[in-house]
């Protein structure tokens, strides 16, 4: 897995370089400008509601998966992400903080689908 993690991040790191190449913008530029937008409160709500609205299924919600099997599942595969972090990746941590709630919802939803087929 932290071999596919640096695969992803190399091929980001490349990608966004020929995306600030074709847009004419620095690395820096594009730093700057990112930082200062998380810190706008209007713009975090958009993206957050941006996000919501991505993550809407297309699919009607299986009968097994009522509110409280979801609550259940999300405890339990939030402590299976949070354990497995703990355990393989805290190391991470220093390197790219960011990473850790990617990795972690990544590692949960996986954990789901496969013991629980949803």
């Amino acid at each position: 897995m932290k071999q596919n993690i640096n695969d992803e991040e190399r091929a980001y790191e490349q990608s966004s370089t020929v995306m600030f190449d074709k847009l004419s913008i620095s690395p820096a530029m594009f730093e700057k400008t990112q930082q200062e937008l998380m810190n706008d409160p209007y713009v975090s709500m958009e993206l957050f509601n941006l996000g919501i609205s991505m993550e809407q299924p297309s699919t009607e919600t299986p009968e097994a998966l009522n509110p409280e099997r979801t609550i259940d599942l999300v405890k339990a595969s939030n402590d299976f992400a949070f354990d497995l972090f703990k355990n393989n990746y805290i190391d991470q941590m220093g390197q790219d903080p960011m990473m850790m709630p990617v990795l972690i919802s990544a590692i949960a939803h996986d954990w789901v689908f496969v013991k629980h087929g949803f």
